[in-house]
């Protein structure tokens, strides 16, 4: 029994090696030590293709300036400090411009937070 369990391990082994000398890159082929390679032909260069149309830069002050607690002193305030917070952090994935007409809705969240700064509530305002 343990012989067939070795000799099946062995078999297991060698494809597996097999199949990873498989995967590797083929051997490349040296050229002749007296002979200098042979220069490459120039290939032609292509215009560069016309620009696409980029969204203008977000334009947000850095995260090192930002306060760490709000001094906020009313609701409205805390939303603003709590959207630059986000800006700040997420500037390269917040789209900014006009939207695309493909582009049926935005969801939009309101988001309860507790005094530890835990998300305690997640209501849909609108889509």
């Amino acid at each position: 029994m343990k012989i067939a369990h070795r000799s099946l391990l062995l078999a297991l082994v060698s494809i597996v090696g097999v199949l990873v000398a498989a995967c590797s890159a083929p051997p490349r082929e040296s050229a002749p030590t007296g002979v200098p390679p042979a220069p490459a032909a120039p290939t032609p260069s292509a215009p560069p293709p016309a620009a696409a149309e980029v969204p203008p830069a977000v334009v947000v002050p850095p995260v090192a300036l930002l306060p760490t607690v709000s001094q906020a002193s009313t609701p409205q305030a805390y939303r603003r400090d709590a959207a630059l917070h986000l800006y700040a952090h997420n500037a390269a994935r917040i789209y900014k411009g006009m939207l695309k007409p493909h582009l049926y809705a935005i969801g939009v969240l309101e988001i309860d937070i507790d005094r530890q700064g835990q998300v305690a509530g997640i209501h849909w305002r609108r889509a």
